[in-house]
């Protein structure tokens, strides 16, 4: 088996994804395709790379051919089983910076070849092979190891429903566009088994698929490996998959909704603009993040170390009895017990007493909030408006810390708002933003607008798909269900499922107080759509059928622009493909508690 590392995210991630990119076009090229960089020649021996869908252009499809009408996209997620130097030990590692070694197709040329420059560094000198820095023969990495060893992560695969929402959006796009022929076909560069159930989702969506690795003993860039990618393409040009029936009805239903909306788009979009030039200033697309609000604060006041919010964190999960399992968990119980903190898995008074400081320190932060008189964004609807609404939303998140066993309260305590912000699952123990949506469901409640809600206390809401049934998944397995940030019930038993997006650039705002995009905008507008989709429709007598009593609704804040040609670009596309309504963080109060009422009553 080809023995490939495809890395978690990030520009390692991002890295391997453009070598297959790098990789398909050299196969095409010796086919005797080639790139119009222009994108405006029609021939039978051209291609588009990166293919943006017109007439919207939201959708980038990275092989298309013009004269076919087929479109190929390429998909890298990260395996299972990964590769790495035994020295150096980081679950992220470069191999194409880290890794030399001889060819394993002719043995004899040493790569990489840095006569070359970008990818053409692994194109063996000698046989023209190219080839994946982890088939070398011979690996040495530039720390002077030549020890790889195995190791599993599951990291990257847990995330493969992501993508399939991701890559279903953009499908859908795509068929319900003007220009709805193109046969849609996915290349991944995965092994089926590693993306576990939602594998056969894309093949259930797309026309055809291939997952490259799959039942391939071949070496990645040699012949036989390089004539099974290119016999799956050319099948696909020459019409030898036809375009697939089982999305019809849902493509056929989008459609209609699609052009419904693009009816009064131009006056939604318009309201929206009116309702961004009160709130934020000017009709750009973008909310001021209530987490920034507390963040500018805790800026102004400096890091402190009261606490090791680690140390608070074994301490509140063994109050709680919650299993200790994370890495800087585990390192944390080894400090506590040396500290007296913990003794045999209980809290001793020592421990009590870390944690009230950390409380204490947290409180004093709510205070230096109530009262705070520095510098504060222009554009900070929240501590410039609504001030009490952040204090409400500190205490809320320190009540839901000590009901749930959270210790992120911890480094609000200490002010560091780096940790805070760095740390995994941030949505799961510090999210201003549902928070704040947590704090106005209530009020709701209480006030009749809605019936009940379940949610943004203490983690999602799953919600079964229709692939449960397609699949023949019993009621009781949690395979093919999706998670929302909260489920509405209203007084005329319709429901309102709930999704939070926050999207805003840490390193920028710490940086030059910029409300700028973090770029995860462009991905999570398409999951939105693909994830509203799978869960819209009910499986019955082998028929999709749309529930018309579920609706979907974003809450976003943070920068959401997309070209400047058309700065709304990824809000109209989820409002014309499916999403019911989208509300900025700012019109929770107002806007959104309008709709609940319109579509509750």
């Amino acid at each position: 088996m080809s023995t490939n590392s495809l890395a978690t995210g990030g520009s390692v991630g991002s890295q391997r994804g453009k070598f297959y990119e790098f990789y398909l076009n050299s196969i095409l090229s010796q086919k005797n395709y080639q790139v119009d960089e222009s994108q405006k020649v029609i021939k039978d021996d051209s291609y588009y790379f990166r293919y943006r869908v017109l007439p919207d252009k939201i959708t980038e499809i990275d092989l298309y051919f013009p004269t076919k009408r087929v479109g190929f996209w390429i998909t890298n997620l990260g395996q299972v089983e990964k590769h790495r130097c035994v020295r150096c030990g980081t679950k992220k590692y470069n191999e194409f910076r880290m890794i030399s070694g001889s060819c394993p197709h002719c043995n004899t040329g040493s790569l990489p070849d840095n006569t070359k420059t970008d990818y053409s560094r692994w194109i063996c000198p000698n046989c023209k092979s190219i080839v994946d820095p982890f088939d070398l023969q011979n690996k040495q990495c530039q720390c002077g190891s030549g020890d790889f060893e195995k190791y599993t992560d599951t990291s990257a695969s847990s995330q493969a429903h992501k993508q399939a929402y991701y890559r279903i959006g953009e499908y859908l796009e795509v068929k319900t566009s003007p220009n709805s022929n193109i046969l849609c076909s996915e290349i991944i560069f995965n092994k089926k088994t590693e993306w576990r159930v939602w594998a056969q989702v894309l093949e259930k969506f797309f026309d055809s698929s291939i997952f490259i690795f799959e039942n391939n003993s071949d070496i990645f860039g040699s012949t036989s490996f390089n004539d099974r990618i290119w016999n799956f393409i050319n099948d696909n040009l020459s019409g030898k998959y036809s375009h697939n029936s089982f999305p019809k009805s849902i493509v056929k239903y989008l459609r209609s909704v699609r052009q419904g909306k693009n009816a009064n788009v131009v006056q939604w979009l318009s309201d929206i603009k009116k309702r961004r030039k009160i709130n934020w200033g000017d009709s750009y697309p973008a909310a001021f993040p209530i987490r920034y609000s507390t963040y500018t604060v805790l800026k102004s006041l400096g890091q402190e170390s009261f606490v090791d919010p680690y140390e608070i964190g074994v301490i509140q999960y063994l109050l709680h009895k919650k299993p200790i399992t994370s890495g800087p968990l585990t390192t944390a119980k080894k400090q506590c017990e040396k500290k007296h903190l913990t003794v045999n898995d209980s809290v001793t008074k020592e421990g009590y007493s870390q944690l009230a400081l950390a409380i204490s320190q947290y409180k004093n932060v709510i205070d230096e909030v109530k009262k705070y008189n520095g510098k504060i964004d222009p554009k900070d609807v929240w501590l410039l408006k609504h001030r009490n609404l952040v204090v409400k939303v500190l205490e809320k998140l320190l009540k839901l810390s000590l009901k749930h066993g959270w210790y992120k309260f911890a480094m609000i305590a200490n002010r560091d708002i780096k940790s805070l912000d760095s740390t995994p699952y941030i949505n799961v123990q510090f999210e201003p933003l549902e928070t704040l949506t947590l704090i106005f469901l209530e009020d709701f409640q209480k006030s009749g607008i809605i019936t009940s809600f379940e949610g943004l206390d203490n983690g999602d809401v799953f919600e079964p798909t229709f692939l449960k049934d397609v699949f023949n998944i019993d009621d009781s397995s949690s395979a093919y269900e999706i998670g929302d940030d909260a489920k509405i019930i209203l007084p005329n038993n319709k429901v309102v499922y709930l999704q939070n997006k926050s999207n805003t650039s840490f390193k920028k705002w710490s940086e030059t107080d910029e409300i700028d995009s973090s770029g995860i905008s462009y991905k999570d507008f398409k999951r939105m759509i693909g994830h509203n989709v799978l869960s819209s429709f009910k499986f019955q007598d082998k028929q999709l059928i749309h529930d018309k009593d579920r609706y979907y609704v974003g809450i976003i804040d943070g920068d959401w622009a997309s070209a400047r040609s058309d700065l709304f670009r990824m809000i109209k596309a989820m409002y014309v493909l499916g999403v019911d309504e989208i509300f900025f963080a700012d019109e929770i109060n107002s806007n959104f508690k309008e709709f609940l009422k319109t579509v509750g009553t």
